[in-house]
């Protein structure tokens, strides 16, 4: 009973770290640069979430009938979570970097399915093997949720920090002549030239500025529309340095 009562614990605790820390860290850590959910929230939600996913998985995995079930089930879903974290497949096609636009092809859903037929057969032909993959699976999903924690932080995150440790730095005026460049997002300039003109009030609080109605960004994202509006192309937006 013990050797049984250990893999159940493993499967359902590790497909709740996977589904609600180990996913949702990854997908913030590949939007540092606009993402405006903070990690603590993630990891809140994320953790309890976690906890009540398995203490539920694990309650029903006590029923006789359904225990090899849904220890199987955990197993095959966090390997299969894991595997396409760790070999993603690619959609930076259509985030607006490349030059042209591609739909997922079928191969993705076939990679999906794959990684659902490897765990099943795991499960009949080498359970032993199916529950170290897990085991390794989780160890994983634990290490990336406190690398995450430890050494990630978003923009957004970054500057609450320095605006409440009293080092505004990144938000005030400097001494000699600024230039400040004030983009809308999903906002265009001819529809700014219009509400000049409607409300005739909002020049005078915008004295010393000049409205740029022509200003078009051919990207299909906001910072790929940033870099091409301040120069021209897209190396702001995929230069990982300058973090835009």
């Amino acid at each position: 009973m013990p050797n049984q009562m250990i893999p159940r614990i493993i499967s359902v605790f590790a497909v709740g770290i996977a589904i609600w820390l180990f996913l949702p860290l990854i997908v913030y850590v590949q939007n540092l640069t606009s993402v405006d959910i903070p990690k603590t929230s993630i990891l809140l939600w994320g953790s309890l979430l976690w906890v009540a996913t398995a203490t539920v998985l694990f309650a029903f995995s006590l029923i006789p009938r359904m225990s090899h079930f849904i220890t199987i089930t955990c197993q095959i879903i966090t390997i299969t979570i894991v595997f396409l974290v760790v070999f993603p497949i690619p959609t930076a096609e259509i985030t607006g970097f490349s030059e042209t636009v591609v739909t997922i092809h079928i191969w993705d859903y076939i990679k999906l399915l794959m990684c659902v037929v490897a765990g099943i057969l795991l499960a009949f032909y080498r359970p032993d093997l199916l529950r170290q993959v897990t085991t390794g699976a989780l160890v994983l999903c634990i290490a990336s949720t406190l690398g995450t924690v430890l050494l990630f932080s978003s923009i957004i995150e970054k500057t609450s920090h320095v605006s409440t440790t009293g080092n505004n730095s990144l938000v005030e005026l400097g001494t000699e002549p600024n230039v400040l460049v004030i983009v809308l997002d999903a906002f265009t300039g001819y529809r700014m030239l219009e509400m000049q003109q409607s409300h005739p009030e909002l020049c005078d609080r915008f004295d010393g500025f000049t409205l740029y109605p022509n200003a078009v960004a051919p990207a299909l994202n906001t910072p790929a529309g940033l870099s091409i509006l301040l120069t021209g192309s897209l190396n702001l937006a995929i230069n990982e340095k300058n973090k835009i």
